[in-house]
């Protein structure tokens, strides 16, 4: 069995952990978070220490890891300094969740429970599916983004890079979310939202 270490102790490391959980594949080392005292505690796992525990762990034969924080940029930073590392950061899938054979997911990708994706669907590296996500076929997601909880994109729509589209939010068909762009908790997307556009109430188009 693979042994894996969590990277961050917060509340997002809690719902990966329980993603881990639902189908034992990896043994899990612990928990690394530079604001925790190593030797404490947290969601019933050791506090290994801080970042400067990551090269000794790896040489200890902890070959995976994975991303327990929900920060964008602190995700896009972290993964490219534990890729460098030579760490594996594998795609993470809970047994609640439906993936259709034909949809692909990128290295670090997370899919929490009860998440629906459907064919054609490509996920870019280190992005979170949040919990009951539901993304139908032949959409497109770029790295590092985070689709919310209970999110629904419909067919062929499309978020760039880093983007987020927030909680119970939904995208028409066909419809782009830009990369580094914001789509808040709740809204409806008919008509293109552009690069770094926050869109946070009502429809857009």
């Amino acid at each position: 069995m693979n042994k894996l270490v969590i990277i961050g102790g917060g509340g997002h490391a809690s719902v990966l952990l329980s993603l881990i959980r639902s189908h034992g594949a990896y043994e899990i080392a612990g928990i690394i978070d530079d604001g925790l005292d190593k030797g404490a505690e947290r969601h019933g796992l050791a506090v290994l220490g801080g970042e400067e525990m990551l090269p000794g762990l790896l040489a200890e034969g902890v070959t995976h890891a994975c991303i327990g924080i929900g920060s964008i940029s602190v995700r896009a930073s972290l993964f490219g300094r534990l890729k460098v590392m030579g760490y594996k950061i594998p795609a993470l899938v809970h047994t609640s969740a439906v993936v259709a054979v034909g949809a692909s997911l990128n290295e670090g990708v997370q899919v929490m429970a009860g998440c629906i994706l459907q064919p054609g669907v490509a996920v870019g590296v280190n992005t979170i599916i949040n919990t009951g996500a539901v993304i139908d076929h032949d959409c497109v997601i770029g790295a590092h983004a985070h689709i919310g909880p209970g999110a629904v994109l419909a067919g062929r729509s499309s978020v760039g890079d880093g983007s987020i589209v927030g909680a119970g939010a939904a995208l028409a068909s066909g419809t782009r979310v830009g990369a580094g762009a914001f789509v808040g908790v709740g809204t409806s997307v008919i008509g293109d939202v552009p690069d770094g556009a926050r869109h946070e109430r009502g429809p857009t188009g």
